[in-house]
């Protein structure tokens, strides 16, 4: 993550993305500055978050992007102990608020926002993007295929996302993500009441907020 130089030089790297999934902002500028060395171009994300305030906090360290999330709960147990989370698309739609308030103190300095978390379905992908999102991490989907039938399943995972995707966009009217917003979201009904045989009948989980 930390390659020197000369090392990038010998791969013959100009672009480089480094992702950090645990990350704070007392790590920087000392973390982007090492990472950002000689004329090559870094861009590095950072993460995971998924309040306003931490957003906000991390966009200031000049990253190029902000994960939203903790991969699908790899890095954060919260969930699976309490039944306590932020549904990813109230996440994401904080975070998406944080950058343009840090548009609006930065002068115009536009940071990427990637939900990264528990994505499955083409159904999450495109919510995800109408809440806010410019990415969206597939590995899970990815570790799927992967197991199920090698590098031909990814691609076959990948042509059969695309064809949902389109699916989806269609549905809502839409032929690209660019005609996806927040109000393609509505929260869904519950179908089933809480009770004593509820995974988790004692937590309230954190209403949806658009």
């Amino acid at each position: 993550m930390t390659a020197n130089p000369p090392v990038r030089s010998t791969c013959g790297a100009t672009v480089r993305t480094v992702a950090i999934s645990a990350y704070t902002a007392s790590w920087s500028p000392r973390a982007i500055t090492a990472l950002d060395g000689g004329e090559d171009v870094c861009f590095v994300i950072v993460g995971g978050c998924a309040t306003y305030q931490a957003a906000l906090h991390l966009m200031r360290t000049g990253a190029a992007g902000v994960l939203v999330g903790f991969g699908g709960g790899a890095a954060s147990t919260t969930r699976a102990s309490l039944g306590i989370h932020a549904p990813m698309a109230t996440a994401v739609a904080d975070v998406a608020g944080a950058r343009r308030d840090y548009m609006d103190e930065s002068g115009g300095r536009y940071v990427h926002v990637i939900a990264d978390g528990g994505v499955g379905t083409a159904g999450d992908i495109v919510k995800a993007i109408a809440s806010g999102a410019d990415l969206v991490g597939i590995g899970r989907l990815q570790c799927w295929a992967l197991a199920a039938a090698g590098e031909d399943g990814i691609v076959r995972m990948l042509e059969l996302l695309e064809d949902e995707v389109l699916r989806c966009l269609g549905l809502l009217g839409a032929t690209s993500f660019a005609e996806v917003n927040k109000s393609c979201l509505h929260q869904a009904t519950a179908t089933n009441v809480p009770s004593v045989f509820s995974a988790f009948p004692l937590f309230d989980h954190e209403p949806y907020r658009y």
